[in-house]
């Protein structure tokens, strides 16, 4: 969990376990590498589950819109062939792109998203 300022704070979840780099009370900047994505948990592949709360506790408090400054889309996962990965880890190049950059804005489910 990461305090963000303003009340509000950022969780991160199925990181690599032993990959965090920051340990409580530590400053963080923009882009600075905090962990490794990993598949901890209920995860059934590797992934990052990301939300932004009013509040320190992930069960206790209510999540809250954000944008993302910066990222790129850099293609779309085919929906029926994610539908039909049981595991959800496969070869998804075939969806890939030319990136393109948006800002100020919120991915769409099942984008591939690059992030600088």
């Amino acid at each position: 969990m990461l305090y963000l300022g303003g009340g509000r704070y950022g969780f991160y979840a199925h990181l690599q376990r032993g990959s965090v780099l920051v340990k409580p009370g530590d400053k963080v900047t923009a882009g600075q590498l905090m962990a490794k994505l990993g598949n901890s948990g209920n995860s059934s592949g590797p992934h990052l589950h990301f939300h932004v709360m009013n509040g320190p506790s992930v069960l206790g408090s209510e999540g809250l819109p954000y944008v993302f400054t910066t990222f790129q889309t850099a293609g779309m996962i085919d929906k029926a062939q994610f539908d039909a990965t049981m595991d959800f880890v496969g070869d998804w190049s075939a969806g890939r792109a030319a990136p393109v950059t948006h800002t100020d804005s919120f991915p769409m489910d099942k984008q591939i998203l690059n992030f600088a």
